[in-house]
């Protein structure tokens, strides 16, 4: 009994849709997939399908039968290893071969014939369980207990899932005499069902290590690692990760591979091709975007980052963004800031510039005066690889001193000192209300009122209030009047010695 408990708490581990795709990626076949979470509540015999079911040696059946309302009878039915099955009214049949809803015919049709009955049927109650021998790439090879609606990769998992680098595409069922090559990759994307068959008695599993895996990357639906079979091409591995996107630059495929004495050789392909190149272990596949391709220029800073429309409302950065620009002949600042809807109210336009890297040089621009006169005087042309930089005034106000929750906050527009302090937890026990100021980098200082608006950068400081400022005042005192008391003690009981060693 304990046994077939837990035979059925694997089944439910294993019954519900065993691979899953990480980080909603697709990596690549034999490399891509992981165990789902597990539902708790599926009973394994919800997922028994009479019409594929075999019947098979040491399944428990339950046969019901209701001759009136006061007799009604159940039957245990235990399938022999010969397949011989001991059938009441009918004797024992022969079920090999049958599926479970072709031997149920059999006998509820039999018992019918011989015996009239309000009610026949038979059930299957516990289904047979075996074990099967997995081995090779999986991270617990050895014996796994499965029944016969398990399949091939449900025997997988049980035995701890592929290693790193085994193969997903070359599966080996050594079932008898027989070695079936299976492809379980055609099994997850296509459902090909005859790639992940149905487990039984005396199967063993052999998983062999991937002979060609390859990477690709770039501009296609699904990059990463792939394994391939042997003679698979360019244009299979591009089939299965899904196709090139729009952008791609399929004209111009780059193939990286090591070629003899470790040397690396880069082929281009045009994808008219691509069904002729055939794929070896450790090819690097990278297919550009056109957007790559193209000569851009950087803009960063204080700028809204989309055209203003007039009526319609602004979006104001509160921080800096970073953004490329296709370059094209002719684009100037002015042309580029209109693109971006120009800085923001925040930017610091004087102290702009652009780092010119064909020259490695750092170019003084005035952002502020060409925004707001469009003077074609104060105006640049751009080049390719150009790198607009619009420094941006400190978003944040610092709040420090007497208040509960030092440190900075950030910057609202319209609000006034009362309510940083405020979202500093107020002034503490020990601040003065009537100390607040704000401080200058030259270490001076300015009073504020509580109801004045702060901006950006600014540092508000509450200063302690005056008698924590006299019982600080006082400690000190008296830490010196008993620094000096002592030094007396000391001295006089020195000179006492002293004169005693005269005497």
């Amino acid at each position: 009994m304990k046994r077939i408990i837990f035979f059925i708490f694997c089944i439910v581990l294993v019954c519900s849709s065993v691979f899953s795709q990480e980080d909603d990626r697709k990596l690549g076949f034999g490399q891509q997939f992981s165990l789902r979470d597990i539902p708790k509540d599926i009973n394994p015999l919800d997922l028994f399908n009479p019409i594929d079911y075999e019947c098979t040696p040491g399944d428990l059946y339950k046969l019901e039968i209701i001759v009136d309302f006061q007799r009604n009878y159940s039957y245990p039915l235990f399938l022999e290893d010969t397949y011989k099955l001991n059938v009441p009214y009918i004797g024992i049949i022969d079920v090999k071969g049958m599926t479970f809803a072709e031997m149920r015919k059999k006998v509820v049709n039999g018992i019918r014939a011989r015996v009239p009955l309000q009610y026949v049927d038979i059930v299957l109650k516990v289904p047979a369980h075996y074990d099967v021998f997995v081995y090779g790439g999986v991270n617990r090879p050895g014996f796994v207990t499965v029944i016969p609606i398990n399949r091939v990769a449900d025997a997988i998992v049980l035995a701890g899932g592929l290693k790193k680098g085994a193969s997903f595409r070359q599966v080996q069922l050594l079932r008898g005499e027989e070695a079936i090559k299976l492809d379980l990759s055609r099994y997850v994307v296509n459902a090909d069902l005859s790639q992940n068959p149905y487990l039984k008695r005396g199967d063993k599993l052999y998983i062999p290590h991937a002979e060609i895996i390859v990477n690709l990357k770039g501009a296609v639906t699904y990059a990463g690692f792939y394994e391939l079979v042997p003679g698979e091409t360019l244009q299979d591995l591009i089939d299965y990760a899904g196709g090139p996107l729009p952008n791609a630059l399929v004209s111009k495929i780059e193939l990286l591979r090591v070629a003899e004495e470790g040397k690396y050789e880069i082929e281009t392909v045009n994808i008219n091709q691509a069904q002729s190149v055939v794929l070896s272990h450790g090819d690097l596949i990278s297919i550009h975007s056109s957007y790559e391709s193209s000569e851009m220029i950087m803009a960063e800073g204080a700028l809204f980052g989309l055209p203003i429309k007039e009526g319609e409302p602004i979006n104001i950065m509160v921080k800096p963004i970073l953004v490329n620009i296709p370059y094209f002949p002719g684009i100037t600042i002015l042309t580029l800031l209109d693109n971006l809807g120009g800085p923001t109210p925040f930017a610091k336009g004087k102290d702009s510039y652009i780092i010119r890297k064909t020259q490695d040089e750092k170019i003084p621009i005035d952002v502020e005066k060409l925004w707001r006169t469009r003077d074609p005087s104060f105006d640049l042309a751009l080049q390719p690889g150009d790198h607009l930089v619009i420094p941006m005034i400190i978003l944040k106000v610092f709040v420090a001193g007497e208040v509960n929750s030092s440190g900075e906050k950030t910057y609202l527009s319209g609000y006034t000192v009362s309510d940083y302090l405020l979202a500093s937890g107020g002034i503490s026990e020990t601040g003065d209300p009537n100390g607040v100021y704000l401080l200058f980098r030259d270490g001076s200082k300015q009073k504020l009122s509580m109801t004045q608006e702060v901006g950006p950068g600014a540092v508000i400081f509450v200063d302690k209030n005056g008698w924590t400022k006299t019982e600080e005042t006082l400690l000190k005192l008296g830490i010196i009047i008993g620094f000096v008391s002592s030094v007396v003690i000391l001295t006089d009981r020195l000179w006492e010695l002293i004169d005693r060693g005269i005497e």
